[in-house]
């Protein structure tokens, strides 16, 4: 299946909130991300859209979900613009859930210091502060994840086909997590992607540089 990642416009919205007189560079910004879902939807063979956010719209962790996105619209133009699944960081720790009627994950355990859980979001359905990576398997409307802790125990296997919702096979998340070995501290920011006749798998394991070298994300 074809894939096509919609990067978001959050760092535009954080600059209007510190400079008003930069807001129009919001306006700019939400016009760039309607343009890029209107040419998605004419993409032959594309099956699924995943947007790749830094502060996602939920979240239990410290931060919590990003208020930006849902003032300024952003969910609802996700929503307009068939995007599946959103993938996040910032919080550092592993979250899956739906809230708004989108699907996200919360991937923010490669490397740097972890974040407890701070509040309850009610779009959460799993959350562990944990140093991890998630597997992305794609194979036509099917989209499968394997959520790995860095011992090497799965914490959870989930999927969904289509604009369906989570299915969770529920028997890995009660692996109890294994002491870990700490992961590299040059471990930062990293994607890897790798094309078969059939599928398409991605890797994310993502961690803010920032955070990764004991500031504060």
């Amino acid at each position: 299946g074809t894939i096509g990642l919609v990067t978001d416009l959050v760092h535009v919205e954080r600059e209007a909130q510190r400079r008003p007189d930069r807001a129009a560079r919001v306006e700019r910004g939400e016009r760039v991300l309607l343009h890029e879902l209107d040419r998605a939807a004419n993409v032959p063979g594309l099956v699924h859209r995943f947007a790749v956010l830094h502060h996602g719209p939920h979240s239990s962790g410290p931060h919590g979900g990003n208020e930006r996105l849902h003032k300024n619209g952003v969910l609802q133009i996700f929503k307009d613009g068939k995007v599946d699944l959103i993938l996040a960081g910032h919080d550092h720790a592993y979250e899956r859930g739906t809230g708004d009627g989108l699907k996200y994950v919360v991937s923010g355990g490669a490397g740097a210091p972890l974040y407890p859980r701070k509040s309850k979001d009610g779009a959460t359905a799993v959350f562990e502060s944990v140093h991890h990576f998630v597997e992305v398997s794609v194979d036509g409307d099917k989209v499968n994840l394997v959520t790995k802790r860095a011992s090497g125990s799965i914490l959870e296997k989930c999927g969904f086909v289509g604009a369906g919702p989570w299915d969770c096979d529920k028997s890995p998340a009660g692996d109890a997590p294994k002491t870990s070995a700490a992961a590299p501290a040059s471990c930062t920011t990293a994607t890897t992607s790798a094309a078969t006749t059939d599928s398409t798998v991605i890797q994310v394991a993502y961690a803010d540089r920032r955070a990764a070298s004991g500031a504060n994300a």
